[in-house]
């Protein structure tokens, strides 16, 4: 296990100052900072032992871990703007989404677009033939056909696509991406720009990638849609909330009498949303006219 606590210089620069880090295995403490070395000489405390290779040697497994993990959080405009992506790699946001899709070889990248497709015809009937193409100038683009009233429809590309068609192309490629190369995948609020009917599916999406040795998925949320899952457990859901010290944390099955809500009929999206909304939420509309 790997244990960080860290603050920020009062003064300065305001560099991430470490407090703790403490490295156990199997019970047994490896590492233990701060160190008398430590205290003698402060500046140590800017870095952690975990990013040092000399410093790393007796717990790099949690090394190369943390390595394979994948933040995404992608946005539209992002995607569909290609002088963003530079030089950038494994972008979070998309920057680099479609040149990560076109270095993907191509019989592996046909077969992910190919099933992405079939998935899409669940969401965006319209939608048919996705394909990653390559336009006179060299830029990478992801183009469809878009039945419509004329015969043959419409070629459309990323810059057509509605910001929910892209975001659910975005995570659905980045769920079969990362089952292949492993390792986690974090996902901030995938349900934004998606009708509700799709949200609803994100669960059963995830279990089902897992089922078929896809990555673990952590997921922050607001949607009611996700939460109201039947097939969600209480021991898969942290409860975030805002505290005098900082983010609180609590499982929701130590959450006082929730099994018994669970057995009256309630979901977890009536159990737990209403404990992380604002007290006073309700008078932000006569706040905004005073």
């Amino acid at each position: 296990s790997y244990d960080l606590t860290f603050t920020a210089e009062r003064r300065g620069l305001h560099r991430p100052i470490i407090k703790n880090e403490i490295v156990r295995k199997n019970g047994e403490v490896l590492l233990e900072r701060p160190t008398e070395e430590d205290d003698k000489d402060p500046e140590q405390m800017t870095q952690t032992d975990l990013e040092q290779v000399k410093a790393n040697k007796e717990f790099r497994n949690i090394v190369e871990f943390l390595k394979s993990i994948r933040y995404l959080h992608l946005v539209p405009h992002i995607i569909r703007d290609p002088e963003r992506s530079g030089d950038r790699n494994d972008d979070p946001y998309g920057a680099d989404f479609l040149l990560r899709i076109a270095k993907t070889p191509q019989k592996t990248r046909n077969r992910h677009l190919k099933k992405i497709n079939e998935a899409l015809k669940a969401a965006v009937p319209q939608l048919d033939r996705l394909e990653l193409k390559q336009d006179k100038i060299g830029t990478w683009h992801l183009e469809a056909r878009y039945q419509h009233w004329r015969p043959q429809g419409a070629l459309q590309n990323e810059r057509d696509f509605s910001d929910g068609t892209l975001r659910l192309i975005g995570l659905l490629w980045s769920l079969i991406e990362k089952g292949r190369i492993g390792g986690p995948v974090l996902l901030e609020e995938p349900e934004l720009s998606l009708h509700s009917s799709v949200v609803n599916q994100i669960p059963a999406i995830l279990s089902r990638v897992r089922t078929n040795g896809g990555p673990q998925v952590i997921v922050t949320t607001h949607s009611n849609e996700i939460l109201h899952d039947q097939g969600l457990g209480k021991d898969e859901v942290v409860v975030l909330t805002p505290g005098a010290d900082g983010t609180e944390t609590q499982e929701a099955a130590e959450i006082p009498d929730i099994q018994d809500l669970l057995d009256s009929g309630l979901s977890m999206a009536e159990i737990l949303l209403p404990k992380t909304q604002p007290e006073v939420v309700h008078e932000l509309p006569q706040r905004i006219t005073q």
